[in-house]
């Protein structure tokens, strides 16, 4: 019995890090010749070399303004560039 009490404060012990990291990418006509997995890649890579490992990754939520916000960067640019949101990733140590 004392055991498993010894094992449980031990594990209520240990002290979880999280990191949290959004990948965005590129419309438009620039965004065509840019590959949106190399840039996942990277960021997945980046944070591994830290120390952090890789537990969750969530789609990206669309909304109105963001929508928006596309439209117009798209218009301004000639159709050439506008921000696209990307997966949030969730990392732990």
């Amino acid at each position: 019995m004392q055991q498993v009490q010894q094992q449980a404060n031990q594990a209520q012990n240990k002290v979880l890090v999280a990191a949290v990291t959004s990948v965005d990418y590129s419309g438009g006509i620039i965004g065509l010749f840019i590959d949106d997995r190399k840039k996942l890649q990277n960021s997945i890579q980046i944070s591994n070399n830290q120390g952090f490992r890789l537990r969750s990754i969530l789609p990206p939520k669309q909304s109105i303004f963001s929508l928006l916000l596309q439209i117009l960067c798209l218009c301004l640019t000639a159709l050439l560039w506008c921000p696209v949101r990307g997966e949030t990733l969730v990392f732990e140590k």
